[in-house]
């Protein structure tokens, strides 16, 4: 068992003196112990720093991270009150778990008995999580439970500008496929691989949607990758001087009713 580490040294000062075996600030110690007891503190500190920077990559799955820590922890117990920083290798998956230093894997949830749902730890971005051995679990800081939103789930708006092409996003986490569409093609195949790290599956379409010929290609590559075109959600203020009936699709569409809300949802769901 290790006796290094950050997390084993305390706030009472007079314990300090023999708790880390690399650092030995021992009443009477030898002048020649001092520089390299020092040397051993900056170490000490260094891996701390390391375990909280964020630049820790998982290993393991996407419902079943692992990690590697500086300071090595020795046990759960040690890890008590202590924090991991980390950056997932893959968006997670639902439900998950942490194992840090091969002392096993434990929850890892946003709340107490609350369970990480699918697409909330991004690939490539940093998070924090606090140990808490009472009841096993490993804590993430200032993630809540989201994204999680119905199928259907509508938004109240009241900006004085458009909104963003996000408020598509629910329908994707939902389970919903999109194809986003934008005058900026760069912006908008940005915004679908900001979609597919989320675990929505989108296509873009660039152009500009009050076009008949550029509304009838993003029918066609709905058509063509999903199979069926159900809601139609204008995030752009426009879309008012004609309907999809004009692009001379619509018998390919989902046969259902309309159900309009204001100028941004139509659908044609069944």
């Amino acid at each position: 068992m290790t006796t290094q580490g950050f997390y084993i040294w305390s706030t009472t000062a007079s314990t300090n003196a023999s708790v880390d075996s690399s650092v030995n600030f021992a009443e009477g110690q030898a002048p020649s112990s001092l520089n390299d007891s020092n040397r051993a503190v900056m170490a000490r500190l260094r891996e701390f720093g390391n375990d909280i920077a964020g630049a820790i990559t998982t290993g393991g799955s996407s419902t079943a991270y692992t990690v590697a820590s500086n300071q090595v922890f020795d046990t759960l117990a040690h890890m008590n009150g202590q924090v991991i920083a980390f950056t997932p290798h893959t968006t997670n998956g639902a439900t998950v778990t942490l194992n840090v230093d091969g002392l096993g894997a434990k929850p890892l949830r946003p709340a107490p008995n609350v369970e990480l749902q699918s697409g909330v730890l991004i690939q490539g971005t940093p998070y924090i999580a606090l140990y808490n051995n009472s009841d096993a679990v490993f804590y993430l800081r200032g993630v809540g439970t989201a994204p999680g939103v119905p199928l259907g789930s509508s938004f109240d708006y009241w900006g004085t500008s458009a909104p963003s092409t996000f408020f598509a996003l629910a329908f994707g986490q939902a389970g919903a496929k999109i194809v986003a569409c934008d005058l900026n093609a760069v912006g908008v195949a940005e915004r679908v691989r900001e979609f597919a790290a989320l675990g929505v599956d989108a296509r873009p379409c660039a152009g500009d949607l009050t076009q008949p010929d550029i509304a009838a290609l993003a029918v066609e590559i709905a058509l063509r990758h999903f199979g069926r075109l159900d809601v139609v959600v204008n995030v752009a203020g426009g879309l008012t001087t004609y309907g999809l009936e004009e692009t001379g699709l619509v018998d390919d569409l989902s046969p259902a009713h309309h159900v309009r809300q204001d100028p941004n949802v139509r659908s044609r769901s069944g």
